[in-house]
């Protein structure tokens, strides 16, 4: 039996967050699945938390956490990365052009089966910071394993080239 991206994104959808986050994927808020983005896609999953912040002394205002879940069966590459920027995006102007200017910030996390090595691509997470006035802090990346124990992910991060061609003096 072929493991398919939409069971991916269905044991995601139906899990509990707290059961995620003790397998490896550390998701927060309300679960929304396949969210039509205007005519910039459908995503396949959004997270939205609400939480308070102070704005000033004694003035709490709403803020929201949007995590971007773009899943892919196999493996993670620029073209994941690219849609999920196109998502991101639409999300960022829909929310710029409400009238009461909420505050946000947005995740994006790619989830697949494994990650594409034999490019650049695999060097980003380590590279790309928060982008300044986007209010989009880039990338995290998992990958998973599916076995009779279940699911379990792991968070992707800190690829080095085998030899790194430097010459280092003592």
């Amino acid at each position: 039996m072929d493991f398919l991206e939409k069971d991916l994104e269905q044991i995601i959808y139906e899990a509990d967050n707290g059961l995620l986050n003790s397998r490896g994927l550390p998701i927060s808020g309300k679960k929304l699945r396949q969210i039509r983005i205007g005519n910039y896609g459908v995503s396949d999953l959004i997270t939205i938390e609400k939480s308070y912040k102070f704005s000033k002394p004694d003035r709490l205002i709403p803020y929201l956490k949007i995590t971007i879940l773009e899943l892919k069966k196999n493996i993670i590459g620029i073209d994941a990365f690219l849609q999920s920027i196109k998502y991101a995006r639409g999300v960022k102007l829909y929310l710029d052009q409400r009238k009461n200017r909420i505050k946000y910030e947005i995740d994006i996390m790619l989830i697949g089966k494994s990650i594409e090595l034999e490019t650049p691509f695999v060097y980003i997470t380590d590279i790309l910071p928060k982008c300044k006035n986007s209010n989009i802090d880039f990338l995290k990346i998992y990958t998973y394993s599916y076995s009779i124990s279940g699911i379990k992910f792991n968070r992707e991060s800190n690829y080095l080239l085998t030899e790194s061609g430097f010459r280092y003096e003592k």
